[in-house]
């Protein structure tokens, strides 16, 4: 019998996901109910697995879920992606216009 190999967690219903952030060796999967759920999968393979066309990587640390961005505020030289829950999220000064041009698309 040849091994097979199981995925560590399933999410059935990528809506349920609201952003997914970067830590030390693992993600934070952070879904719609607030709950949250650690993975070792690394962001370059979720970003592969999620739509393209609900999620975007915002910043080297960052998956978000645009439909749930609300507003983009600037910062000083820095800006941040405000979520409908109030989260902010740093945006990368090479996503910036990507992300604007995404928005601008959606809505």
């Amino acid at each position: 019998m040849a091994n097979e190999s199981k995925p560590l967690f399933v999410i059935e219903d990528t809506e349920e996901i609201n952003y997914i952030e970067k830590c030390e060796g693992y993600t934070i999967i952070t879904m719609s109910n607030t709950e949250q759920i650690i993975s070792d999968f690394s962001l370059e393979k979720l970003e592969k697995l999620l739509p393209c066309d609900k999620f975007m990587r915002v910043h080297k640390a960052f998956i978000v879920k645009t439909s749930l961005i609300t507003e983009i505020v600037q910062i000083g030289n820095f800006h941040q992606a405000i979520l409908k829950n109030g989260k902010r999220i740093p945006i990368s000064k090479r996503k910036k216009c990507v992300l604007l041009s995404k928005l601008i698309t959606v809505k």
